[in-house]
């Protein structure tokens, strides 16, 4: 038998499910992960998703010069069953003066393909960009279709996220809510090409 400390995956809950999920993490095993988020039933598919983001999470720069500084800005995830080589890019909107710093740092800059685009956004897309190509860029991934999500400042972050994994020659679907303008008339045109 294995003696086992803390809250249990067996437990009725789907907190103290995803409690056990988290501790095993924090203990440093984190190779246990997997099979735990992979035993866990269809009804706890926020339980596996919350898992899942703790493990992939993206940490982006926002803010400016004197207020700002590194955040969780999403997570990543790969499809598993029906879902196998989809993955899934998920990125928050505005929360924090920093975040209404970078909606307001209005200037232009130049996309992953070199289309004009809004300053902010561009610079919090980047400092997630790496982090988004190693993810993606592991052997074995065999990804065809990446869904990305993003809400308000995600939204825009999550367009230019979908531009950089396009040129990188995965399929992309955008989903974007409440989402503001990302670049000019061209830039629209070919963001909606993809």
């Amino acid at each position: 038998g294995c003696n086992q400390v803390g809250p249990s995956y067996q437990d009725p809950t789907p907190e103290a499910r995803l409690g056990a999920i988290r501790e095993t993490a924090t203990r440093g095993n984190s190779g246990d992960i997997p099979h735990l988020i992979e035993n866990l039933s269809a009804d706890d598919a926020a339980v596996r998703f919350a898992a899942i983001a703790e493990l992939r999470r993206l940490t982006g720069t926002t803010g400016g010069r004197f207020i700002g500084g590194a955040t969780g800005f999403g997570f990543m995830a790969m499809g598993t069953g029906r879902h196998q080589g989809e993955a899934l890019v998920a990125l928050r909107g505005t929360a924090s003066k920093a975040d209404a710093i970078t909606d307001a740092n209005c200037g232009f800059d130049r996309s992953p393909a070199g289309y004009v685009v809004h300053r902010g956004f561009s610079l919090t897309q980047r400092s997630v960009r790496q982090e988004i190509a190693s993810y993606f860029g592991q052997p074995g991934r065999n990804v065809t279709t990446v869904h990305v999500v993003g809400h308000s400042l995600g939204g825009a972050v999550a367009t230019i996220t979908a531009e950089q994994l396009a040129l990188s020659g995965h399929g992309v679907k955008l989903y974007t809510f409440g989402c503001p303008r990302v670049g000019d008339y061209q830039y629209a045109q070919f963001v909606t090409s993809l």
